[in-house]
C-alpha cells in the first residue's frame, strides 16, 4: 500500500531492513550510484523473495545533492500519478525534512524513516497515538457532559475547539463566535476546569 523511495547513497542496505515485512502493494524505487552501487547476497536474495515491485535508478552524479534532487523530483511525479497513496522516503539526510514538510502542508501523505522497519513502527506508534487521542476525547465528552448537560447536541463542537486551539483566549473568542456572549460565557467557565493546561489566564 505504500511507496518507498530510498536515497541508497546514503543508508546503504541497512535501508532495506525490515525488507520481509513488504507487501504485493507495496512498490520500493531505490535510487543509488556509482558511489553506493553495491549489495550483499542476502539482501539480493531477500529482495528477490520479496512480494513487492522494486525499481532501481542509477543517479547522475557529479554534483552535491545531485541523488537527492532526482529523488526528490521523482517524488512530485509520482505524487502527480497516484496522489492518494502513502510515499516514505528512506533517507537519514534532514534535509529531506523539508521536503516533507512541503507535501504535508498540501495534505499528502509523505513520511521520512532510516529504514523500512522504522516506517512499521512508526505506523504502529501512529496507530497508538490515534487510539490514545479517541481515549481522551472520549474522557473529555464525559466531562463536558456533566457540566453542560444540556449542551449534547453541541458537545463535539466545544470539544473541536477545545482541542483546536492552543490558548485560553482562542477557545474562548471561538464560543463567543458560535454562540451569544452570555451563553458563550457560561460555557466557557463550565468548560475551564479541562483548559487549565492552555496558554493565557
Amino acid at each position: 500500500m505504500a511507496v518507498y523511495l530510498i536515497d541508497y547513497e546514503n543508508v546503504s542496505f541497512n535501508g532495506l531492513e525490515g525488507i520481509e515485512n513488504l507487501t504485493s502493494e507495496d512498490t520500493v524505487h531505490i535510487f543509488y550510484s556509482e558511489n553506493a552501487n553495491k549489495m550483499t547476497f542476502e539482501l539480493h536474495h531477500k529482495i528477490s523473495s520479496s512480494p513487492a515491485e522494486f525499481h532501481y535508478y542509477k543517479a547522475d552524479v557529479g554534483k552535491k545533492n545531485a541523488l537527492d534532487f532526482q529523488l526528490s523530483t521523482y517524488l512530485g511525479y509520482l505524487i502527480a500519478l497516484n496522489p492518494e497513496k502513502e510515499y516514505i522516503i528512506v533517507s537519514n539526510d534532514e534535509t529531506f525534512s523539508f521536503l516533507i514538510k512541503f507535501w504535508i502542508k498540501r495534505n499528502f501523505n509523505v513520511k521520512m524513516a532510516c529504514n523500512l522497519l522504522q516506517e512499521e513502527q512508526l505506523a504502529e506508534q501512529q496507530r497508538q497515538e490515534a487510539e490514545e487521542l479517541l481515549h481522551m476525547e472520549e474522557i473529555l465528552r464525559e466531562k463536558v457532559l456533566q457540566v453542560l448537560p444540556e449542551c449534547s447536541d453541541d458537545v463535539k463542537e466545544i470539544i473541536g475547539y477545545i482541542q483546536r486551539y492552543k490558548t485560553k483566549q482562542g477557545i474562548n473568542n471561538a464560543l463567543v463566535k458560535r454562540y451569544k456572549s452570555e451563553r458563550a460565557g457560561e460555557i466557557y467557565k463550565a468548560i475551564k476546569p479541562f483548559i487549565a493546561e492552555k496558554k493565557g489566564r
